[in-house]
């Protein structure tokens, strides 16, 4: 369901813990999102895109929820992080007029995904990016002016990360169109993360781990590390990964250490060290 927010709080650039499904993720900062965003776009809100039945606000938030996690109205069917990530960028943007676009997509459970050696993780990622391809390419026939902002959390990161990379800049095409269009892409826990994407890479993350999907025995994505991005979208991304943090971060210590510490019950509590704050995850099962 579309949302429209109008507020102003707290600058953008402070720290923000978001809860997530049993997670809080901590995050220093997406300022390059609402630095390409503010004060250049009109404050009112026009009329509903025909394609889609968005509307063509100044901005529309797409946002990609995480494996397993419900589509739900609550969060903008974006999942608590993605939609944390938009409250923030609500406030900061304070009277300019934002949307929601979560993306009803499959998100299939790890554990499904795994008893079919990672086909359905496969189709889950493609039914997503199609889902949003058709979005953008909607709203921007409809919403001449409307700007788009990018987030997705663990799957709903390979969603977002595999879109944008698919897109084929050529001038005069609707993907060139809709990459002018792209004001910024934020990332949570990429199951594909690359370490060696500097620039892009955000957070406590150690740059001798990529994702679990690049290491793994079992590769769901078949793709491996993700690759580096291209000149002409890098500066739209930033990927955040934690320190210890198994999906983006895969190593057999991080898989150990939390299996140790129970990540497969109910209430399973570990505590991660991040710039000088304790983070407690809850990790009740793998997103």
């Amino acid at each position: 369901m579309p949302q429209q927010v109008s507020s102003s709080g707290a600058p953008w650039d402070a720290r923000m813990t978001m809860p997530r499904g049993g997670f809080v993720y901590t995050v220093r900062r997406l300022a390059v999102v609402a630095a390409m965003v503010a004060g250049v776009l009109p404050l009112i809100t026009q009329a509903s895109s025909a394609a889609t039945g968005l509307p063509c606000t100044p901005v529309l938030v797409v946002g990609a929820r995480g494996s397993g996690e419900a589509f739900d109205p609550g969060s903008a069917g974006m999942g608590p992080t993605a939609y944390s990530a938009y409250q923030l960028l609500a406030t900061q943007l304070g009277s300019v007029h934002t949307a929601t676009d979560g993306i009803d997509y499959p998100a299939q459970d790890v554990f499904t995904a795994a008893a079919t050696a990672g086909a359905l993780y496969q189709s889950s990622v493609a039914v997503g990016v199609s889902r949003v391809a058709a979005d953008l390419a909607g709203q921007l026939v409809s919403c001449p002016t409307q700007r788009f902002v990018l987030l997705g959390y663990s799957q709903g990161a390979d969603v977002m990360s595999s879109y944008l990379q698919g897109l084929v800049p050529n001038p005069g095409t609707t993907d060139r169109a809709i990459l002018a269009r792209i004001a910024g892409i934020s990332l949570f826990g990429d199951p594909r993360f690359n370490p060696a994407d500097l620039g892009i890479d955000q957070g406590t993350y150690s740059s001798s781990l990529s994702g679990m999907f690049a290491t793994w025995p079992v590769n769901f994505s078949l793709e491996g590390a993700r690759p580096l991005y291209s000149p002409v979208t890098r500066s739209l991304v930033r990927s955040y990964c934690l320190k210890g943090d198994l999906v983006c971060n895969w190593s057999a210590s991080n898989a150990v250490g939390c299996l140790g510490a129970g990540v497969w019950g109910p209430l399973a509590w570990t505590v991660f060290p991040v710039s000088g704050l304790v983070v407690l995850t809850c990790i009740t099962r793998m997103r």
